[in-house]
Formats: structure tokens, sequence, C-alpha cells
């Protein structure tokens, strides 16, 4: 059976070859300056080719994209999961959503599902995100579905030849 969580009209599932063209047309279609994506065809990976994402198959360190729809099938973003380690019950997660979908909710709901499955079917212990500084709009989105800022990490990833500086964001299982 497909993976798929539900939110009204919104559906996280599991993504499939084709997705990977969507998903590359989302990015290049948005503003990517605030995100850790480019807008280069085949520079990011939605899937694992011959792999379905089954949440009781999980591997450490290997990032699972999944597939964000809105009820009608259009492709609203991708979210991202990556089992940090096992042993210690740690997760990140990502989140990306297309220019034409912001400022719906669509981040916040996503990222409420996402880590209601990390901490529940997964039971995972702590999640963490690491979001651009500058991307204010992202941090909200973090803050509202109660993920504490734990310091800012300077010069942390570079696009091109600039370095950018990301919060560390993380939620423990338990917290508000």
């Amino acid at each position: 059976m497909a993976f798929v969580l539900v939110d009204g009209d919104l559906k996280i599932r599991g993504s499939l070859p084709e997705d990977q063209a969507v998903a590359e047309g989302l990015v290049r279609e948005t503003d990517c300056s605030l995100t850790a994506y480019s807008a280069q065809p085949g520079s990011m990976h939605v899937y694992h080719p011959r792999e379905q994402f089954f949440p009781e198959k999980i591997e450490a360190g290997k990032l699972y994209r999944l597939m964000l729809e809105h009820a009608d099938g259009e492709a609203v973003g991708f979210v991202g999961l990556k089992v940090l380690s096992e042993q210690h019950r740690r997760a990140e997660l990502s989140y990306f959503i297309s220019d034409r979908f912001k400022g719906r909710g669509y981040a916040t709901r996503a990222l409420q599902m996402l880590t209601g499955f990390a901490f529940g079917p997964l039971a995972m212990k702590r999640l963490c995100l690491e979001i651009a500084d500058g991307n204010t709009s992202s941090l909200r989105v973090a803050e509202k579905c109660g993920y504490l800022k734990e310091g800012l990490m300077r010069s942390y990833k570079v696009t091109g030849s600039k370095w950018h500086d990301y919060w560390l964001l993380a939620k423990i299982a338990g917290s508000n």
C-alpha cells in the first residue's frame, strides 16, 4: 500500500519516478534565493530510484522526499525526511512550497503533518530543521509548529561562491 498522509485538502504521498520533473519544475518557478534548492535540472533528488517509501523500512542517513499535493492532485511542493540516528531517534525535516501556493497555510499544515508522523509512527525523539537566515516566512512556519531556535550556524551552506548562515531549530517529542 502506498504511503499517504491527509489533512483536509492537503496530502503528503510517497514520490514516484515522474515526480522528479514535477519537483524540479516547482523549484524553477520559485524564488529560491532563501532556500537550499537550485533551479538547475537534476540538482535535487526527489526520490530514490527503484525504492518506494515504506515507513517501516526507513534507513538512517537516507533522504526521502515526499510529494505535497492539493486534493485535486496538483503538486503544491514537497517535504523531506531524513533519519539522522536510529539509536538516538533523531531526524531532520524539510519543506518546500511553490510560490504559487505560498500564503495559504500549506507549509504550516505540511510541517504539522510530517512532525506528527515522525513523533508518532516513527517514534522519533528529536526533530530538527535548518532554515536560511533571512527566510522569515519559513522561520514563522517552524515557530508556529513549536520548533525553537537553537542557534545560528554561520557560513553553513554555499550557493555558487556565496556562503549562507542557517538557523538550527528543533522540537522534542512531548513538547508544545
